[in-house]
């Protein structure tokens, strides 16, 4: 969770691409050699709800981005789980008829690499035998455009931020999402988006989620 969610994204990016074995090309090097507390620190720039800025992160994340459209691997297909909490609590109706109040959101992206040269896919991953509604974003299917493959970098990447942002340092970070339908089987279109929320660090509700990783893996 929190930074863990930004390694694990780069870790993923990195496994499609070619193998490096010049670590200071390293996606993750890249990322956070030059960042620390200097660059992070902006006094013009505190809130009373945050006093970092994300400016660095957002800068060397283009970075990634530039592999990204660069395409991946062909055959490379990653799931990546993120985990974020809700800034305001989501009213969600069992299928007991009860409904509970839901700070924590599970996300999950499917990454399929496509080979050089041709932008990969990015598309919402969601657990078939879930009994509750599942967050998805709105993700373009088609990404074989510049503009819809740096939209659905942009939307992966604003995910990254909303996990990582930890209370007290960074700002919130808002999404546009859809949820699912436990009733019905698939995957919901997103577009447009029904909600529009604002989430902060995962970690603050689940600081080691294993049992996320565990449901992804199986």
């Amino acid at each position: 969770a929190s930074a863990g969610s930004i390694t694990a994204t780069l870790a993923a990016l990195s496994s499609c691409l070619p193998k490096n074995d010049d670590p200071t090309r390293d996606l993750g090097w890249l990322m956070w050699f030059d960042v620390g507390h200097k660059e992070l620190f902006y006094s013009k720039g505190l809130t009373p709800i945050s006093v970092l800025t994300r400016a660095p992160l957002v800068q060397h994340m283009s970075r990634a981005k530039q592999a990204w459209q660069n395409g991946l691997a062909n055959g490379c297909d990653v799931v990546l789980g993120l985990v974020a909490s809700r800034e305001q609590t989501l009213p969600v109706e069992t299928d007991r008829g009860h409904t509970i109040a839901r700070s924590e959101e599970r996300f999950a992206v499917r990454v399929v690499g496509r080979g050089p040269g041709v932008f990969p896919r990015a598309e919402n991953w969601v657990d078939p035998t879930a009994p509750l509604p599942q967050p998805v974003l709105p993700f373009v299917p088609d990404s074989d455009t510049p503009d819809a493959a740096s939209r659905n970098f942009d939307i992966l990447r604003d995910l990254v931020f909303a996990a990582a942002a930890t209370p007290g340092l960074f700002s919130p970070q808002t999404l546009r999402l859809c949820y699912t339908d436990p009733r019905r089987p698939g995957v919901p279109g997103c577009e447009p988006p029904d909600e529009k929320a604002t989430f902060s660090d995962g970690g603050a509700l689940d600081a080691r989620p294993l049992v996320w990783a565990h449901r992804l893996a199986v």
